[in-house]
């Protein structure tokens, strides 16, 4: 069974337009529904982060600029575009602030998870003159301290024989979580919200899960297991030769990988700001990387900024040192999740 019924909500004084029923034609059988994750995914256009910049500009280009000749001709590619979108299905990664986790809870020995419809939430797409939120259409969007957060799509609690246990999934598991996400174009997509402007979407199926091992977080329809990919376990990553050894050899670019290795204890320090603290909230870290390590800059956004919470997480983050690279500036954005 498809899950459109648990995200095909249409935004309430948002959206204009009518959303379409599809249906098979009169007498016409209708294809039988994908019954897995895997199905829905197979029979899905595959959207990388670059593809969705041309896939917003169909839904949205105003074809306003150059002489008449220029913009008919801009209206005819754009609406035959959009007209290829209908009833197609798209599999894409969610973003950063897709997935959450809670804080343990010792009475029900658990960790409450949290997906939400993020296809860009965190960086918006720069499609044209417009940068474009892209959410699932369940309900409208939020927005708070600055950052956007789209609607619910799935939540439930995940148990653990222990709270060293939960910790350890916590800040070792769920930072190399990948999310992909199925959906289709219904209805007028476009919404103004908070002086930000986006598309909403129609979420069919979601699968997270855990590129190391390949096991499954959560999915709807169920979802098989994916081929294991033991380069994103997070092995440690040791550089740097002995005093009297060979050239040390750099990456050209930080991986993922390496990211979160180095952010760690960063993400331990955080759950003890909120444990003294106890305020809870969302935020971002937009960090920049220098090559030799270092942070640049960080920025902090959402809920902890400019409280002892933040300055508390600020003050973790600061104290760490990435690996080297031979890039000049690697830029993260991650988010930061207390419960």
């Amino acid at each position: 069974m498809r899950v459109r019924g648990l995200v095909s909500i249409v935004f309430v004084g948002l959206l204009s337009g009518t959303a379409v029923a599809g249906g098979a034609a009169s007498g016409a059988a209708a294809p039988p529904a994908p019954t897995t994750f895997d199905d829905l995914a197979d029979g899905a256009t595959r959207l990388e982060r670059g593809d969705l910049i041309g896939w917003g500009w169909a839904l949205t280009a105003a074809c306003d600029q150059g002489d008449d000749v220029a913009q008919r001709q801009c209206k005819v590619v754009r609406d035959r575009r959009a007209a290829a979108l209908a009833g197609k299905a798209f599999l894409v990664d969610g973003d950063a602030f897709a997935f959450s986790v809670g804080t343990w809870d010792p009475a029900k020995k658990s960790m409450p998870i949290t997906l939400r419809g993020c296809v860009a939430c965190d960086t918006p797409l720069q499609a044209g003159a417009k940068r474009l939120f892209v959410v699932g259409n369940k309900a409208a969007p939020v927005v708070e301290s600055g950052l956007l957060k789209a609607a619910v799509i799935h939540e439930t609690a995940r148990t653990f024989d222990s709270e060293a246990a939960a910790v350890k999934w916590r800040t070792e598991v769920v930072p190399r979580l990948k999310v992909e996400l199925v959906f289709e174009v219904v209805g007028n997509p476009v919404w103004t919200r908070d002086g930000r402007d986006g598309l909403a979407v129609s979420i069919t199926g979601f699968r997270v899960y855990d590129p190391c091992d390949g096991g499954i977080v959560c999915a709807s329809p169920a979802a098989t297991n994916v081929l294991a990919d033991k380069k994103a376990c997070g092995a440690t990553v040791v550089e740097g030769p002995a005093e009297t050894g060979p050239a040390e050899a750099l990456p050209d670019q930080l991986e993922p990988r390496m990211i979160q290795t180095a952010l760690k204890p960063a993400l331990a320090a955080a759950q003890d700001c909120f444990d003294t603290y106890g305020v809870p909230g969302e935020g971002k870290l937009r960090i920049t990387i220098a090559a030799d390590g270092t942070i640049a800059a960080l920025e902090q956004l959402g809920d902890f900024t400019d409280t002892p919470t933040g300055t508390c997480i600020d003050k973790a983050v600061r104290a760490i040192t990435f690996p080297k690279s031979r890039k000049k500036k690697t830029t993260v954005n991650y988010p930061i999740v207390l419960r």
